[in-house]
């Protein structure tokens, strides 16, 4: 039978692993792409949240009452995203054709590429840096 300081010392043991487990996980490129982004243009101001069950949501505040639900596919080692829109307020941000970027993350900015999106609107305001919001 193991002694209380030793199962003490194996539960601290494990505490900490798990502990340096999750600091991997949120220093990671994944992390930084969870998040709310804004773009402060002088065409609109836009709004993009990506949450970690891939999904995202987007508010254009300048344009009333347009807003975007729905689903991002991921791949971690091209750092590609392609956005697929669920539902929309409009026909436009409705259409669900993928638009494929890569994205970069400097600091507290991001940076969509367009590698194939036919919805213009959406390249649009996607080709433009993005602030993170705090």
């Amino acid at each position: 039978m193991k002694s209380l300081p030793a199962i003490t010392l194996s539960a601290l043991l494990l505490v900490l692993l798990s502990a340096c487990q999750h600091y991997q996980v949120a220093d990671s490129d994944d992390y930084a792409l969870f998040n709310e982004w804004k773009l402060d243009s002088e065409e609109a101001e836009v709004v993009l949240l990506v949450r970690p069950d891939n999904t995202f949501h987007v508010d254009l505040l300048t344009l009333e009452g347009i807003e975007v639900e729905g689903k991002y596919e991921l791949d971690r080692e091209t750092l590609e995203i392609a956005f697929i829109n669920l539902k929309g307020t409009d026909p436009i941000s409705s259409d669900s054709y993928p638009g494929t970027y890569r994205y970069t993350i400097e600091d507290d900015v991001i940076h969509f590429e367009r590698l194939d999106d036919p919805i213009e609107r959406r390249a649009d305001f996607l080709r433009q840096p993005w602030l993170l919001l705090e």
